[in-house]
């Protein structure tokens, strides 16, 4: 397998109404080449990142896209290839853009990933949970309390 040195194209997070996907990554966990498998969505101006690997930050900073561009996400499970890089967002969010992203998580979900992937980073530094995301219960509609809201 050859892997491309090349300068990678720029991704664009609108587009003219047809539905994009570029995946940012198609490697497993440990993958150091062929990034891990996170997913870019875009349909007209609405685009969504599924999972936010360890790699996703520098990823799409690669292909010309900010932390501060991408407002949802949408998070499968909580594997370090697919969460790892929501401490950075939730800092980034916080610190630099102050703005809060769309998480589309149950509530349920919401207080798992707290407890045990991003507390242990996050906590230290406030005196209360980081409401940093917006969480969306039940796939899209309802607005929760607590760490997202």
């Amino acid at each position: 397998m050859i892997v491309s040195r090349n300068k990678p194209n720029p991704i664009s997070l609108t587009s003219d109404g047809q539905l994009t996907l570029t995946f940012l990554g198609c490697g497993s966990a440990f993958a150091k080449t062929l990034n891990q498998t996170n997913l870019l969505v875009v349909k007209g101006s609405d685009h969504l990142l599924i999972d936010m690997g360890t790699t996703s930050a520098r990823v799409l900073h690669r292909h010309g896209v900010s932390l501060a561009q991408i407002k949802n996400y949408l998070i499968t499970h909580s594997h370090a290839d697919h969460v790892g890089g929501l401490e950075e967002v939730q800092l980034f969010n916080r610190y630099v853009i102050n703005q809060k992203a769309n998480m589309i998580i149950t509530k349920a979900y919401e207080d798992l990933l707290w407890h045990d992937s991003l507390k242990g980073g996050s906590e230290w530094s406030e005196q209360k949970r980081l409401e940093i995301f917006r969480s969306m219960d039940n796939a899209a509609t309802q607005k929760t309390e607590g760490i997202f809201a």
